[in-house]
């Protein structure tokens, strides 16, 4: 019996989601896809995106030279974080409308291993992801986020594809 049935064999209940996003039209529309599954569920959502921050104190600290163009991507860096925020919070407000309980949750961290840890850490239930099949060499050069949750992920993981586009 896997982690995702009951002792009747019927698959688990979904009370909380996950949806990772990277602020895009698609994203959005994932997103929408999963309020859609939440609601007659019950379950509530997570947002949450992950990047990682460049170290700008490396620079900073070894070349005097460099101190006036760390302390600009420092500040740079903390605007897009703002920015990121703020998307966030809209988002959360915009797509309340759902009647679906919707949280946001930001980290720093690569985004494949951020959302795995993001699903165990709130015991999600279910994981609702884009992705944007790439072909070939692309595919195996730079790899997948979804594939890495995929593979990775303590709960199911939906795979949602942009409308009008097949999977390759």
């Amino acid at each position: 019996m896997s982690d995702t049935q009951s002792a009747t064999g019927s698959p688990a209940a979904v009370h909380r989601i996950l949806v990772p996003t990277d602020l895009s039209a698609f994203s959005e529309q994932v997103l929408d896809y999963a309020l859609e599954l939440a609601r007659p569920l019950g379950a509530s959502i997570r947002i949450f995106h992950s990047a990682v921050q460049p170290d700008y104190e490396v620079p900073y600290l070894v070349s005097p030279g460099m101190r006036g163009a760390a302390a600009a991507m420092i500040a740079k860096a903390a605007e897009v974080s703002d920015h990121i925020r703020t998307e966030l919070e809209a988002i959360c407000q915009r797509k309340y409308i759902f009647g679906v309980s919707i949280e946001y949750r930001m980290v720093d961290g690569r985004p494949a291993e951020s959302i795995v840890d993001q699903a165990q850490e709130m015991h999600a239930d279910l994981i609702v992801m884009g992705s944007r099949s790439r072909p070939g060499v692309r595919h195996l050069l730079l790899g997948s986020v979804a594939e890495k949750v995929l593979r990775t992920a303590p709960c199911p993981v939906l795979i949602v594809h942009p409308r009008g586009e097949s999977a390759t």
